[in-house]
């Protein structure tokens, strides 16, 4: 841009009027970075309070709030200024905004993914090399470490004095926020794409718990008025969460216990599909459901409408059963996807062959 505000400056060919068409949108450009220079200089960065490795590409980590007003879906800027003073990456909030702290889950895909796992893996190099039971543990006393997976090839770790800060920017907004225009709403996901709905999910949850201890014997279904208490309009929730194996349930161990716990099956229904396995039949579907805990007990899930599906989901099925089971509810369903491109146009198509003029599908996605 400077260089093309620099040629033609001498005006030979006529008036010299660059500057006017390309300097406005530069300071716009310019006004971002400059605003988080002034956040480096004004704000303390925000202290990890635990973090977890979840699967051998999946980190959580908990952070303070600082005050973060936020609504479910949304996300924010993360810098870690051990990593770089200028590299901000988006992430979206898994915890609630009724939490205490803020949850993010950070997969490893990039080489600034990697530096952040193994920062908060390794910890310091200035701290030595101290071992104790391949296990992540802290020795100060305002940092915690709890881990449920850690990758093979790094079974021994340092033990870490503190766990580094970082930066927050935000919160922005998503188009999943959009969720409480609908009194019945439909969540699609592909494995990490999960985390706007798991911050839904957990707020609702949060906000029915809340109204129960209120309330001396709340009926369920007047909780889910819209001039209730609980302040939400909806009536259904589905969530379709595809991965690829069974790793990816302990991202949420803590919501999936919590759905165990409250009886919210009338609201809250959720298939997890895992996509390595195809057939009924298959071995590794016992493997998976033993893994899992499901097999016999279950984990008081399934009394709460948790299913379990091997393979990939019937959308023009799905799509015909929600219609048939929500007609009396409402007249639209919001659908909100975030899966790759080529799932995405798919489940699109589905939804708009079984709208029909008494009962339609708003379909929405996000980019994830």
């Amino acid at each position: 841009s400077i260089v093309v505000m620099i040629h033609g400056s001498q005006a030979l060919l006529g008036p010299y009027t660059a500057v006017y068409w390309i300097l406005p949108p530069f300071v716009i450009y310019l006004m971002n970075p400059l605003q988080r220079l002034i956040l480096f200089s004004k704000e303390n960065p925000v202290r990890v309070v635990k973090r977890s490795f979840l699967e051998p590409n999946v980190l959580g980590l908990e952070l303070e709030r600082n005050g973060l007003d936020y609504k479910a879906g949304q996300y924010v800027f993360l810098n870690v200024p051990e990593i770089s003073l200028f590299e901000w990456h988006p992430f979206t909030l898994t915890s609630a905004p009724d939490d205490a702290n803020l949850t993010v889950h950070i997969r490893n895909v990039g080489n600034w993914t990697k530096a952040v796992h193994d920062l908060y893996l390794h910890s310091d190099s200035d701290l030595g090399t101290k071992y104790e039971n391949s296990v992540i543990t802290a020795t100060d006393p305002e940092a915690q470490a709890d881990d449920h997976y850690i990758p093979k090839e790094r079974k021994i770790v340092k033990k870490l004095n503190y766990l580094p800060r970082i930066y927050i920017d935000g919160p922005c907004g998503a188009p999943s926020q959009a969720y409480e225009r609908y009194k019945v709403n439909v969540f699609i996901a592909a494995g990490i794409g999960v985390t706007p709905y798991a911050s839904i999910l957990s707020h609702i949850l949060n906000r029915v718990r809340y109204h129960r201890k209120t309330q001396a014997a709340p009926e369920f279904d007047s909780m889910l008025s819209s001039d209730n208490e609980l302040g939400l309009p909806i009536k259904k929730v589905y969530l379709f969460w595809a991965t690829k194996d069974e790793m990816s349930i302990a991202w949420f161990e803590k919501l999936l216990k919590d759905l165990g716990e409250l009886d919210v099956s009338e609201m809250i229904e959720i298939h997890h599909y895992y996509t390595s396995a195809h057939e009924k039949g298959d071995l590794r579907n016992a493997l998976i459901g033993m893994a899992h805990g499901i097999q016999g007990q279950k984990m008081q899930m399934n009394r709460n409408r948790y299913y379990s599906h091997y393979g990939r989901p019937n959308w023009a099925s799905v799509f015909s059963g929600i219609k048939k089971s929500c007609r009396m509810i409402d007249s639209k369903c919001g659908i909100f996807a975030t899966v790759p491109p080529q799932f995405r146009t798919m489940v699109k198509e589905e939804a708009g062959k079984a709208s029909e003029h008494d009962f339609r599908f708003h379909f929405t996605s996000e980019n994830f």
